[in-house]
């Protein structure tokens, strides 16, 4: 008897040390503005910030000695999916703006259910967070690329000037502390 509590035990103890440790959440899929694909797992509110792609992430310049190329999901308001560089530490150092692409929808399914820890839903045809106009907050430098580099092409594609002129535009848009008001020429954020 004592033998089998003891199995029984020592498996409770191994499925809770796999249920913290391995990825047992939720997975979505996603697509961008310009036909982008990524995929993050969710749970208990949160989604992964650091998401999958079937291409590398080429973040430009190229991540320094010791960080890691990969996608994230940033951007305040708007969800976007981004080429950024991982520190040692696991956080995202940089973000490459060119290569922010908003994620998009038909449904809110097709959006990850919380970005930031916020619940998300399908706006305009952008994945957005609830109740979070941009007249309420204002967006962040990702956001207003992710709008403006819609369009741009597949943010895995190499450089082209259009992106950069579409960057410019996004950059002209936001204040010296990362506040951004609606680019100009780009595409709108949902109301």
């Amino acid at each position: 008897m004592n033998v089998g509590r003891a199995w029984v035990a020592l498996g409770a103890a191994l499925w809770c040390a796999c249920a913290t440790s391995c990825d047992s959440g939720t997975q979505y899929s996603m697509g961008d503005t310009d036909e982008g694909s990524y995929r993050t797992s969710c749970a208990n509110g949160r989604c992964r910030e650091e998401v999958t792609a079937p291409t590398a992430a080429r973040p430009s310049p190229p991540c320094a000695p010791g960080e890691r190329a990969g996608f994230a999901l940033a951007g305040a308001h708007i969800v976007s999916a981004c080429h950024v560089c991982f520190a040692s530490d696991g956080r995202v150092s940089r973000h490459d703006l060119s290569r922010c692409r908003a994620v998009t929808c038909q449904h809110a399914r097709d959006c990850p259910p919380w970005h930031h820890g916020n619940a998300v839903e399908c706006r305009e045809g952008l994945c957005v967070e609830k109740s979070s106009a941009p007249s309420e907050r204002p967006l962040d430098r990702v956001s207003a690329a992710a709008l403006c580099m819609a369009g741009a092409g597949p943010s895995s594609a190499e450089r082209v000037s259009l992106a950069q002129d579409r960057l410019s535009f996004a950059q002209r848009a936001c204040d010296a502390q990362g506040r951004c008001a609606q680019p100009a020429g780009c595409r709108a954020a949902p109301r």
